[in-house]
């Protein structure tokens, strides 16, 4: 389940990798036009489907939720609130991937802390440290199991029902 994921890439990705795999995308209107467009270029469109629907009000049931770059666009409230959709309708050992940024707990300067300031200037959201990704899967009642650090600098944090 690739929830607010932009134009699907990541699903494609994931789809591409995985062939025993099938998935769904939700999408406000605006996003399920560049999801049909990957969908439909993507070789692998038979396997996923695009839903509307929003994040903060269901999702249907499955075993895995991925959430990229998405709960950084929110303030705490908010991002909570898109965590208990996902809790609520996950399957009972179901995985939720939190893929953004993290923000080290030091004074070195770093492109998390930039991405930071810009969105909490631009959008009222804001980049978060692995303590504040971890309050608010507890506050969801999801408790987070590990987090994998990527190349790039981007983390996946993984949480599952607590």
């Amino acid at each position: 389940m690739d929830l607010g994921g932009g134009n699907g890439s990541v699903l494609h990705a994931v789809l591409r990798r995985n062939p025993d795999v099938v998935g769904v995308a939700i999408r406000l209107a605006e996003g399920r036009r560049a999801a049909a467009r990957k969908r439909s270029r993507s070789g692998v469109e038979w396997r996923w489907r695009c839903i509307a629907g929003s994040f903060f009000d269901s999702a249907p049931t499955a075993d895995l939720y991925v959430l990229r770059h998405v709960l950084h666009d929110w303030p705490d409230t908010s991002a909570r609130r898109i965590l208990e959709t996902c809790r609520a309708h996950c399957a009972p050992a179901a995985h939720i991937l939190v893929i953004e940024h993290l923000v080290e707990n030091d004074n070195a300067p770093s492109r998390a802390k930039w991405m930071d300031l810009g969105m909490m200037v631009n959008f009222g959201g804001q980049e978060r440290t692995f303590a504040e990704y971890s309050a608010l899967c507890a506050a969801a009642g999801l408790q987070v199991s590990r987090v994998i650090k990527t190349k790039d600098a981007i983390s996946i944090i993984e949480a599952e029902p607590s």
